[in-house]
């Protein structure tokens, strides 16, 4: 019995010491496949995702933030002096042309000098006419629909002609004051199209122009320049923060839309260039012929939106790398993906 079970040791030993063999084996021949892989330099493909060349663009857009605000605010006051009877007006109030937003008190202003002036009629006709004419002045109506901007005066207070009571400006006639420097400023004219995009909601886009142009730089070669909106929207509030586009007509030549993310790591984009700024970049270029890509040098000549203006260096048709750059290198092999729109 004992030699019998000494055998049948043995027996599993011998398939333990074969099974190992048999797997050295497979995994020698996997490290040898690989070598042989290796030596022979094949190496996974990377996929290329690329945008096509082919929309040509003769202008560039540079945008600056901007605050919108009303593009005229009317003071109201009284034409004569007196005490004010109970005031209902608060900012951000909406009125309507005749809506009445003050009121003296007559008891102790016109009304007094207009009975004064009946009694004397024959010696003082031009005093009644006077008088008459304060009465009438006792009150103070909107002069147009607008929203009211100030309250300037409290309830029952004594106020002098002329004393602002309250200002108003109109709920449809915004603008954007911002500063631009000497080479944006001096390509711009009072009718320039400008675009307005709200930062709160940037989906929303309205039309501009510029209708104000500063001659004298508010700081060392900063330009006022006055955008009004020729759009209204009902979530346009005075105070609320936007963003204005300028398109500028490119003189060098025609353009091509790239996207940023194109431009190689090495070629960075000033962040301050001019709009007709000229700008030295490199992209990775598709070579359809050996499937690899190419390093090339292309010349930038301003941004538009998310996306850079090449002036030279590419021609249309041609696939231009957009995604994945920083890990292409010169000559690698790699396999076009469907073009990004």
């Amino acid at each position: 019995m004992s030699f019998l079970l000494n055998l049948n040791g043995i027996g599993m030993l011998n398939s333990v010491s074969l099974f190992a063999s048999v797997l050295l084996l497979l995994v020698l021949s996997a490290c040898d496949d690989q070598g042989d892989a290796a030596m022979q330099g094949e190496a996974p493909v990377r996929g290329l995702v690329t945008t096509i060349v082919n929309a040509a663009e003769d202008s560039t857009q540079r945008r600056y933030p901007g605050v919108v605000e009303p593009a005229a605010i009317t003071s109201l006051s009284f034409e004569v002096s007196g005490k004010l009877t109970e005031l209902n007006l608060s900012v951000g109030q909406r009125v309507t042309q005749g809506d009445l937003l003050a009121q003296l008190d007559a008891r102790d202003n016109a009304r007094t000098d207009f009975q004064r002036a009946r009694a004397q009629l024959p010696q003082a006709q031009k005093a009644l006419e006077a008088a008459n004419e304060d009465l009438s002045d006792t009150t103070l109506e909107a002069p147009f629909d607008g929203i009211i901007n100030s309250v300037d005066a409290d309830s029952f207070a004594t106020v002098s002609a002329g004393a602002a009571i309250a200002s108003l400006y109109s709920a449809s006639a915004y603008e954007v004051s911002f500063s631009v420097n000497f080479d944006v400023v001096s390509r711009l004219v009072v009718g320039t199209p400008a675009e307005i995009r709200l930062a709160d909601e940037p989906s929303i886009v309205l039309d501009g122009v510029v209708s104000e142009l500063g001659e004298r730089a508010d700081t060392v070669s900063s330009f006022p320049v006055v955008v009004t909106l020729r759009e209204d929207h009902p979530l346009i509030r005075a105070g609320m923060s936007v963003e204005v586009g300028l398109q500028f007509k490119i003189q060098a030549a025609q353009g091509y839309l790239i996207p940023l993310s194109a431009a190689v790591m090495e070629g960075q984009i000033p962040p301050d260039s001019g709009p007709q700024a000229v700008v030295d970049l490199e992209v990775y270029v598709f070579d359809e012929a050996s499937s690899t890509v190419t390093r090339r040098p292309i010349t930038m000549a301003g941004i538009r939106g998310n996306k850079f203006l090449v002036i030279d260096g590419l021609e249309p048709g041609e696939h231009v790398a957009t995604a994945g750059v920083s890990f292409l290198r010169e000559g690698m092999k790699v396999k076009l993906l469907p073009p990004q729109e």
